[in-house]
């Protein structure tokens, strides 16, 4: 296991937002975090990326407290993308994506590896065509793809992602899903997503975690937590659960 969370905990005041969460997370797995509005995900992966302190409890990476990690070293193990990410200079695209090699650098000019990261990231996220443009210029769906590309040009050994698929159009959303999917087997990568698509993550991920009110209530493979007791539990929706004919749930809406 390369990440632990031991009793972790997290307050705003006197709200609880997070409430002693504890889990493992291997090196090489897809795990979708879900729940509603308000469930502390975006919290859990903010503590995971050691951006969220004061926090209780511990976040371990690799045997040691995140916040303990020299921040250039964790940037080359770690990448976060955030659910929002504004950017008003006129960098083209690609330049962007090369901004993902920041933690690599040795210098000012990129070096024939950044170059290469880059351009095999963009390749994976299919945004190579706009490489050139100003990323201003580009749609919603098209910066998030570069957005992306950027995390994954970093080389990382986790990717953290707060929900990717936003902005996307149905295609890329399937495709971003698969990508995901993929880098644990291909690249020994831990990839986790808070996401609020459910059939996505069900279809996809190796494992869900379900967050409620703060507190972990579900932890286990798409097939095991996403039931019709917990979507009208956690969710307050009526469904019911199909497999498809990899026998992963398909939730159909009532």
């Amino acid at each position: 296991m390369i990440y632990r969370l031991a009793e972790v905990g997290m307050r705003y005041g006197a709200a609880t937002v997070l409430s002693r969460v504890s889990a493992e997370f291997a090196q090489a797995e897809f795990v979708a975090v879900l729940g509603p509005n308000g469930a502390g995900k975006s919290t859990l992966l903010g503590i995971l990326a050691g951006l969220k302190s004061g926090h209780e409890g511990r976040c371990e990476y690799r045997d040691r407290g995140v916040e303990q990690w020299p921040r250039r070293e964790f940037a080359r193990e770690v990448s976060f993308l955030p659910q929002n990410v504004q950017i008003s200079f006129p960098f083209s695209a690609q330049e962007i994506v090369l901004m993902g090699r920041t933690p690599h650098g040795r210098g000012w000019v990129e070096s024939p590896a950044d170059i290469a990261a880059a351009k095999r990231a963009m390749e994976l996220t299919d945004s190579s065509n706009y490489r050139c443009r100003d990323f201003v210029s580009l749609s919603g769906g098209e910066r998030q793809r570069v957005i992306l590309a950027a995390a994954l040009a970093q080389t990382p050994k986790v990717l953290l992602l707060d929900e990717p698929s936003s902005f996307l159009d149905l295609s890329h959303q399937v495709a971003l899903y698969r990508l995901l999917a993929r880098l644990p087997r291909e690249e020994k990568m831990l990839v986790i997503a808070v996401t609020h698509d459910l059939n996505l993550a069900a279809a996809h991920a190796d494992r869900v975690l379900i967050l409620n009110d703060g507190q972990l209530v579900a932890d286990g493979t798409p097939a095991d937590v996403i039931n019709e007791a917990c979507l009208r539990d956690v969710f307050g929706v009526d469904a019911v659960i199909h497999q498809n004919r990899s026998a992963r749930p398909v939730i159909l809406y009532e």
